[in-house]
């Protein structure tokens, strides 16, 4: 029997759900709204993909073990997506992580088409695998093994490029910031609304995951010396039981406040609700060292400054839009707190709030589209 071929242009693949997913959904509108027939193969449910096929987007969906642990969930997922991606021969594979790179580079080599590799991260430095060491070099090995066949090689950040090609060589990766679409939202006060909050509430905002060394117990402590403040985490991850415990041990429960993980398409209403948006990573691995969050540029779209880091590529992104300010890594809470009060004074948080709403129009997706586009369609030659 015959397989029958079905030929699109663009197949994006990720260990992720889709519709949580910026980078992801940014990508691939940017290439829908180029007239290219685009397919998503990641997490999802059947509502999912009925969203997405409203949108003109095919969402191949894998079925999701979110409670299953890294290391079980990835051959799960590569085996359920190999599956699905029969019958399907694609222009060009995007790889969206490092985990769906084998799977990518295999399609595209069967096929002849164009493979390109989105390195979100330094995933041979993961923060959440510091300490594991032979998970981090499972991960290595399958990044050094099929990099060389990428056609091209994208990341959110100019420090990521120089360090992937310190350690691959070949041309430079492709510079594509994680910026949010340009999305004006007003403020609201759909946080205090939400958890019962008195309307003098200032509201700290951390939006991700909930990982280890994203500096959220830092934020929790300050709280302490905040009466008038509340923190709220948008999303989950590993680390929401820990820091739970620690919010119930200071008494700050009331005050701790989570939503869980909200679609993409969501959030932007929920950013615009609050008053100081937080990044405080933690330099506990070269990749976090390196980053270049996209909550950032959210914060900035939503018209609220960002508390940083002081880490190298935070930092220039604060220092040439002004659109935060930074925290030094040995900060303590009460240092953390000081900083949060100067911050929240009026005259302080209109300067950066009016810095913020100046930068967005250059710090969006839609200023650096053509980019994604040129590697879509480009016919240059492997490295």
């Amino acid at each position: 029997m015959i397989e029958r071929v079905r030929r699109v242009d663009a197949v994006l693949l990720l260990l992720q759900s889709a519709v949580n997913d910026a980078r992801m959904l940014n990508i691939a509108r940017t290439l829908r709204d180029a007239g290219k027939s685009v397919v998503l193969v990641a997490y999802g449910s059947d509502e999912d993909r009925q969203m997405l096929a409203r949108e003109n987007i095919e969402l191949l969906a894998v079925r999701s073990d979110r409670d299953g642990r890294l290391f079980k969930r990835w051959p799960a997922f590569l085996l359920q997506a190999r599956f699905k991606l029969r019958g399907i021969n694609a222009a060009c594979y995007w790889a969206e992580d490092v985990f769906t790179l084998p799977l990518a580079a295999g399609q595209a080599r069967r096929h002849g088409s164009r493979l390109i590799y989105d390195s979100r991260e330094l995933y041979f430095a993961l923060g959440t695998l510091k300490q594991n060491d032979l998970r981090q070099k499972i991960i290595q090995a399958a990044e050094e093994r099929f990099y060389p066949r990428c056609d091209a090689v994208m990341v959110s950040g100019p420090l990521d490029a120089d360090e992937l090609h310190k350690r691959y060589g070949g041309r430079r990766a492709e510079v594509v910031m994680n910026l949010p679409p340009r999305r004006i939202v007003a403020p609201n006060n759909a946080i205090h609304a939400r958890f019962g909050l008195a309307e003098d509430v200032n509201i700290l905002l951390y939006q991700g995951g909930v990982f280890r060394a994203k500096g959220l117990d830092l934020a929790v402590r300050a709280l302490q010396y905040l009466p008038d403040c509340a923190l709220c985490i948008v999303g989950d991850g590993p680390f929401e039981a820990e820091i739970r415990r620690l919010a119930a041990d200071l008494q700050l429960e009331e005050r701790v406040l989570f939503t869980g993980r909200l679609p993409y398409d969501e959030l932007p209403h929920w950013t615009a609700a609050a008053d100081i948006g937080l990044a405080l990573i933690e330099a506990t691995t070269l990749s976090y060292r390196l980053a270049l969050p996209n909550k950032m540029f959210e914060y900035c779209m939503a018209g609220i400054p960002t508390l940083a880091t002081d880490l190298p590529a935070m930092r220039a992104a604060i220092e040439e839009h002004g659109i935060g300010a930074l925290i030094k890594q040995e900060a303590g809470a009460r240092e953390a707190a000081e900083l949060v009060e100067v911050l929240l004074q009026s005259p302080k948080l209109d300067s950066l709030r009016a810095a913020c709403n100046a930068a967005r129009e250059q710090l969006n997706w839609q200023a650096q589209a053509d980019r994604v586009l040129q590697l879509q369609n480009s016919d240059a030659p492997q490295p």
